[in-house]
C-alpha cells in the first residue's frame, strides 16, 4: 500500500505541474472505486458514469487546492462523488416531478422493476439517501471503501470520536430503514432534515 501511495503522491506532484499523463494514471488508479461509490448514490448507471467523470474533472480543475489524505486523492474524489451525486439526484427529482405532472398512459410496468437485485439496490440506495450528507460520506468512506475512521474524519472535517459515533448511528439508521423499522422519508423531508449540516 505504501508503494502505491508513494507512486500516487509522485504522480500527483507531476499532475500539479500540468502533466496530463500523470493525471491519467491517477484516473486509471481510482476510476473504478469512484464509479462504485457513485453507483451506490444514484439510481442510473449513466448518472454514475457522469458523476465519476465530473469528480475527476473537478479534481483537475481544483488541483491547486486539493489536500491529500495519506498521500492519496481518493478520499477527496469520494467526497466529490458524494456531493455530485446529491446534485444529480436533485436534478432527477426535478425531472421526475415534471414527468409526474404530465398525463400518463396505462401501460404495463417495466418487468425489470420486479427483479430482486434491482429492488435490493434500490432499497440500499433509499437507506443511504436517508442519511445526512456528511454521514453518507462517512459511511461511504469508512464503511464501504475501507478507509480508516480517522482518515475519513480528517477529510470530512470531523474529530475521530465524532466520526465513530456518527458512523455507528448511521449504520444503525440504515439497518432500521432496510429492516422496515423506519419508514423511508420523502425527498422534501430529507431536504429539511439535512439543512442543519
Amino acid at each position: 500500500m505504501d508503494v502505491v501511495t508513494s507512486e500516487e503522491a509522485g504522480a500527483w506532484e507531476r499532475a500539479l505541474d500540468g502533466d496530463g499523463r500523470a493525471f491519467a494514471s491517477l484516473f486509471a488508479l481510482h476510476r473504478e472505486r469512484v464509479l462504485r461509490a457513485a453507483r451506490r448514490l444514484v439510481v442510473s448507471p449513466t448518472d454514475a458514469e457522469d458523476v465519476a467523470a465530473a469528480g475527476f474533472f473537478e479534481l483537475w480543475r481544483k488541483r491547486e487546492h486539493i489536500v491529500l489524505v495519506d498521500g492519496s486523492v481518493l478520499p477527496w474524489l469520494l467526497v466529490a462523488a458524494q456531493n455530485l451525486s446529491r446534485n444529480a439526484n436533485r436534478s432527477v427529482r426535478r425531472y421526475r416531478s415534471v414527468l409526474d405532472s404530465l398525463p400518463h398512459s396505462r401501460s404495463a410496468n417495466d418487468p425489470a422493476d420486479t427483479m430482486q437485485e434491482r429492488r435490493a439496490l434500490s432499497e440500499l440506495g433509499a437507506a443511504f439517501r436517508q442519511l445526512k450528507p456528511v454521514d453518507a460520506a462517512l459511511v461511504s468512506l469508512a464503511g464501504i471503501e475501507g478507509m480508516s475512521v480517522s482518515a475519513a474524519a480528517l477529510v470530512l472535517g470531523l474529530s475521530p470520536g465524532n466520526a465513530r459515533t456518527r458512523l455507528y448511528r448511521s449504520r444503525q439508521r440504515m439497518r432500521a430503514v432496510l429492516d422496515g423499522a423506519v419508514p423511508v422519508l420523502p425527498a422534501a423531508a430529507l431536504r429539511t432534515e439535512g439543512a442543519d449540516e
